[in-house]
């Protein structure tokens, strides 16, 4: 079960009454994204209102700086997963 939502309740087991601990004591699987994936998202967010939404595209080459930066500090520990046989590397901000 994928938990996902506002980043307090997401990350924060009191805000979000302990989803995880109820999921996992269920039988369910939770997977809540890391707080880079997060920063992905955010970077990418504004360049995707610059170039489908009309926002100003000024602030796109620092975005892309941003996503290339945590790609390249992420590169280690995604080139491990993918040699993994039982875990998954988290799919390019670019693919989703």
């Amino acid at each position: 079960v994928g938990i996902v939502g506002e980043i307090l309740v997401k990350y924060m087991p009191l805000a979000n009454n302990h989803l995880v601990d109820l999921l996992e004591r269920e039988g369910a699987e939770a997977v809540v994204p890391d707080l880079m994936d997060f920063m992905n998202y955010a970077l990418y967010n504004s360049n995707y209102k610059a170039e489908f939404l009309g926002a100003k595209k000024s602030g796109m080459l620092l975005c892309d700086t941003g996503i290339q930066l945590i790609h390249k500090i992420r590169k280690p520990a995604l080139d491990a997963l993918e040699k993994s046989q039982r875990f998954e590397p988290p799919t390019p901000i670019q693919a989703i």
